[in-house]
């Protein structure tokens, strides 16, 4: 529908303005879709959580048990939230012990074990337990014992008898031994680890003597890993909602 329109004081060609009546076309409008925050530690969430924040009354975490995810401000309601997650990892040093926190029975060969050993950090296992880790397994080649003493004498430890050129001895290994280690990465949290020696001896000329490490108390060590992050999020950010669960919506195409 057109209609021509003659009015004075504007400039139009041949003196007419055209004005055509029903619905522009819409303009391609910029949509907020919201903003993921990928987090790399808890303190830099609890930093984030502060900054960006209006009011800390407004604000989720979720405890997810693997990390945390946070929608920064609830009271948004006319566009996607913002939001932001920490996915924990492990420590490098736990990266290294891994196969036995996670329950597996984790079997070395004494040159094996050996080379763990020495490529362990100084301050991870107590020196004299290292040491004496360390040269018992280095002397296994001259292990005589065909079976491990498993008398009520001393519970903690294995017996075992050692023979070079002609002299005769006995070493004792540790059935159990401690482990100081950071579970998260960047965490600050550290805790000593027990670990379960098994030694399983040749039993035959050529066999191979076995060390069988496991952590039988992995799952204590990662609840108290978790409950610390936790614990460290409600004291900085007390008018928080902290959650323990999990939330959907949290992929990076902004939907929620």
């Amino acid at each position: 529908m057109e209609h021509t329109y003659h009015i004075n004081g504007v400039e139009t060609k041949e003196g007419e303005l055209i004005i055509r009546h029903g619905e522009a076309q819409k303009l391609n409008q910029f949509q907020y879709k919201g903003y993921i925050y990928q987090i790399n530690s808890t303190d830099s969430l609890i930093a984030l959580a502060e900054r960006k924040a209006k009011d800390h009354r407004d604000g989720v975490i979720f405890s997810t048990g693997d990390g945390f995810k946070m929608i920064v401000d609830t009271s948004v309601q006319d566009r996607p939230q913002d939001r932001a997650q920490y996915d924990f990892k492990p420590s490098v040093p736990a990266r290294a012990w891994c196969g036995v926190l996670a329950g597996d029975r984790t079997t070395y060969n004494v040159r094996d074990f050996v080379e763990f050993l020495r490529h362990r950090p100084v301050d991870e296992i107590d020196i004299m337990v290292f040491e004496t880790l360390l040269e018992c397994a280095q002397n296994m080649k001259y292990a005589i014992t065909n079976e491990v003493d498993h008398s009520y004498k001393d519970l903690n430890n294995y017996t075992i008898s050692i023979k070079r050129e002609e002299a005769m001895g006995a070493m004792t290994l540790p059935r159990i031994f401690c482990i100081n280690l950071e579970l998260i990465e960047g965490s600050g949290f550290f805790q000593t680890v027990e670990i379960d020696l098994e030694l399983k001896l040749a039993s035959n000329p050529g066999d191979g003597t076995w060390f069988i490490l496991t952590c039988p108390k992995w799952e204590v060590y990662q609840l108290n890993a978790l409950e610390y992050e936790v614990a460290k999020v409600k004291a900085a950010l007390p008018e928080f909602l902290v959650i323990h669960g999990d939330v959907t919506g949290f992929g990076v195409d902004g939907n929620q």
